[in-house]
Formats: C-alpha cells, structure tokens, sequence
C-alpha cells in the first residue's frame, strides 16, 4: 500500500500531512513529524511511552529505509 505517490516530490509532505489527520499512528507521527510526536509524548502516561519506544525501536530504528518502503512505499532518505 502507497500513503504517498512514491514518486511524487512532496511524497514527505503527504505523509507528513497524513500524520496530522491520524495522530494515533504514532510510528508515521514519528517518522514524519517528530515535533507533533514529541509534544504527543509529553502528554501520554509511562506505559504507553514504553510500548511506543519499543515499537519505534524495533520497527523504524532497526531499519529505516525498509520500514519506509515497506509501509509507505518511500524511496527517499
């Protein structure tokens, strides 16, 4: 599934914009808009924070670029 037209020259924005309308989806907050992921951050309560660091961290940090291709058809870095 494509979020973006992968080959469009804002597939960033509309991901970004995405994020904005979802907030929920905090793994495309982080990935696109970290200000609004951190400011959502502050506001959740410690076992949420833990279950979304570790998500983050063993989806998105493990690998970036896969990650991208994989959930939102990105090809860029």
């Amino acid at each position: 599934m494509s979020r973006a037209q992968p080959l469009h020259p804002d597939q960033w924005l509309v991901n970004r914009l995405i994020s904005d309308y979802v907030p929920f989806d905090y793994l495309t907050r982080f990935v696109f808009n970290k200000p609004a992921f951190y400011s959502d951050y502050e506001k959740w309560g410690d076992g949420l924070r833990a279950h979304v660091v570790k998500t983050v961290q063993e989806t998105y940090l493990k690998d970036k670029q896969g990650l991208r291709r994989r959930v939102y058809d990105f090809r860029g870095d």
